[in-house]
């Protein structure tokens, strides 16, 4: 956070995604699709929102006064978020209402902050949505990502239990993905994109953290088709499937993260030898 002072008062203005609140989010990517006659003019509409300035007030501003904003309140970050520090934290736990002529709905819940939370299945049909958004722009695909990831509440849930395992939300179920995803496409786009860059910081962080699983071709597999066929190789056999996919995870990441790189180890150790 940013202590900027303007005039006679001080805000405390973001500076990460991460620092964001989720209103400030949601206005965020709502201007991402709006069209500005230049990238100064979004950087303007960024800094009202992270200022939190009424527009009465924002409308009074002079010349000078926005030059020197400008200066105090860095947003670029905003416009070109695979740049910068990713969003990670989770600041929309939950899907917005469908207004009533949208069709009535329960309340979806999302994962929790940086995949905490994730099982490897639901992953694989995350990152599958995910990649072909990326490739394709195609709305359905981020309405299946979204869908994939927020899910109703589980019968008889109670967060402080002894045997509560860390996740308000009921268990992935592919079969049911796509009533999901028809409930998703009445949302407005771009509730379901900020989603979708939360996706992708997330997902950032892991490709730093587990760098031996997501280069190579692991990384390649999953562009061209998905992470099933490493889930096939993982498990060793068809009677341990249904078990690897239900781990969470990074548990699962951290395995093959180990595994690989005392492969890559044992690989250069031999070569040293062979020289």
């Amino acid at each position: 956070m940013l202590n900027v002072e303007f005039g006679r008062r001080l805000y405390l203005v973001p500076s990460a995604w991460n620092e964001l609140s989720r209103r400030q989010l949601l206005q965020i990517t709502r201007l991402h699709g709006q069209g500005f006659a230049s990238d100064r003019a979004l950087d303007d509409a960024f800094r009202r929102v992270i200022l939190g300035v009424p527009g009465r007030l924002w409308a009074r501003l002079n010349g000078v006064q926005r030059v020197e904003l400008r200066h105090l309140v860095p947003v670029r970050f905003l416009r070109e978020p695979a740049d910068f520090a990713p969003l990670t934290e989770q600041l929309l736990p939950h899907l917005p209402y469908l207004k009533w002529y949208q069709g009535l709905g329960c309340r979806y819940f999302g994962p929790r902050e940086n995949f905490r939370n994730l099982s490897f299945a639901e992953f694989i049909f995350a990152d599958a949505f995910f990649l072909r958004y990326l490739q394709t722009n195609d709305e359905t695909q981020l309405d299946r990502l979204v869908a994939t990831l927020y899910r109703p509440q589980r019968a008889g849930y109670a967060p402080l239990a002894p045997d509560y395992a860390g996740d308000r939300r009921e268990p992935f179920n592919e079969n049911l993905l796509d009533a999901r995803a028809r409930h998703v496409a009445r949302l407005e786009h771009h509730v379901k994109y900020a989603v979708m860059l939360w996706y992708r910081g997330c997902r950032k962080a892991l490709e730093t953290r587990f760098e031996y699983v997501f280069t190579g071709e692991n990384n390649r597999k999953a562009s061209a088709g998905s992470w099933a066929d490493v889930l096939h190789e993982l498990a060793g056999g068809v009677h341990r499937i249904d078990a690897t996919a239900g781990q969470h995870l990074l548990t699962v990441l951290r395995e093959m993260n180990r595994v690989l790189r005392q492969a890559e180890e044992r690989a250069e150790a031999s070569r040293s030898q062979n020289h």
